[in-house]
């Protein structure tokens, strides 16, 4: 027989060797495999796309050679496993994608032995744990809100308990005063009280009382705005900051929750004095916008924009400002967006914001409307 000629042994050798390849390609697991000399002698296909092409050129190059894609860790690991010949700990760490993406990578160092326990080899293999950790994120997020929920209401409920004797305490001395400034700031605080209980008590009836907006004139908004300004008139006073509002005469109706409403505007008044420093100007516009395209339908809307000129917020913050405990201010609870969020999502509106570093923040709230 022809030496050149392949045995049926030596054909099976070919094919197993040739579906272990395969399955070596196509497994999820990432493998780079290196020699003693710790050079890289083989990546598979999972390798090459987890890493996003980072060390598609690195065949015969040792990890320090790799440039920005190495990981000092990973190195250390290696040299260790093909010193001793023993499996590596794991080791999470995170990946820059060429994109610019982040990929959250785990990886340990095998060992690969001869027949006599030589190391000849040692595999690099990497797990794409991304999708895990958001998962775990959001577990995390998920348990906290789940506490902060009962925790709130268990407040709500011991809150609502004394507020009816206030309220109460303060109708009484009501009648008793004579004058006109007093009874202006005893009618707002009478005011604020029953906002509070009405939150309060939507709060511990919300499953049972869905929320229903009721229609309004247009000029219902300019009373809230009224409201809030002389809510907060000592702060507007006190950092020198000026209120410039547009008039509310159209003959446009919207559906609003009144008190919902004076939340979502006294929230974002808040967020405005933070932001200036001292001398400022917040400025309210309305205008009735292109048609806005909701559920196939084509619905117009009042938008309503509260800007200020303070110190704006940069491109990272503005993308994360209506997160949860997300807050661009010192001792912020990063709370005050989202709940506005919320309050004109259920009024089947919508919200954005736009801003500026050194020029102020605009947020722009959009009504439905009806002209009838």
């Amino acid at each position: 027989m022809n030496g050149t000629e392949n045995t049926p042994s030596t054909e099976s050798e070919s094919i197993c060797a040739g579906t272990l390849l395969s399955i070596i390609h196509e497994m999820h697991l990432a493998l780079i495999l290196h020699d003693t000399e710790q050079r890289v002698v083989f990546l598979n296909k999972t390798a090459k796309k987890m890493l996003d092409g980072g060390l598609a050129d690195v065949y015969g190059l040792v990890p320090s050679e790799f440039g920005d894609a190495e990981i000092p860790e990973l190195t250390q690991r290696l040299i260790e496993t093909l010193e001793t010949g023993d499996r590596s700990p794991d080791h999470e760490f995170t990946y820059i994608l060429r994109s610019g993406q982040y990929r959250y990578l785990k990886a340990f160092c095998l060992p690969i032995k001869d027949r006599h326990g030589v190391v000849t080899n040692a595999a690099m293999l990497f797990r794409d744990i991304t999708r895990s950790q958001q998962l775990e994120k959001e577990a995390i997020m998920a348990a906290k809100l789940s506490s902060i929920a009962d925790m709130a209401y268990n407040l709500a409920h011991e809150i609502n308990n004394p507020l009816t004797g206030i309220r109460l305490g303060l109708n009484a001395l009501f009648k008793s005063l004579e004058h006109y400034e007093n009874i202006l700031m005893l009618k707002s605080i009478i005011r604020d009280l029953n906002r509070i209980q009405g939150i309060v008590c939507s709060f511990l009836k919300a499953r049972k009382n869905p929320f229903k907006p009721r229609k309004s004139r247009l000029k219902i908004i300019e009373d809230i705005l009224h409201d809030v300004e002389f809510h907060l008139s000592g702060r507007l006073i006190e950092k020198d900051i000026t209120l410039k509002q547009c008039t509310w005469d159209d003959d446009l109706y919207v559906f609003i929750d009144r008190d919902r409403i004076y939340q979502l505007f006294l929230n974002t008044f808040l967020n405005a004095i933070h932001a200036i420093t001292s001398v400022g100007t917040i400025t309210v516009q309305k205008r009735v916008t292109t048609y806005w395209k909701t559920g196939g339908n084509l619905n117009p809307m009042m938008c309503v924009s509260i800007g200020d000129n303070g110190g704006g917020l940069d491109p990272f913050q503005e993308k994360k400002i209506f997160e949860r405990f997300e807050s661009s201010r010192p001792g912020g609870s990063g709370l005050g967006l989202s709940i506005c969020k919320d309050i004109i999502t259920i009024h089947n509106g919508t919200m954005d914001l736009k801003s500026e570093v050194g020029k102020g923040t605009t947020v722009n709230y959009y009504f439905p409307i009806t002209f009838e």
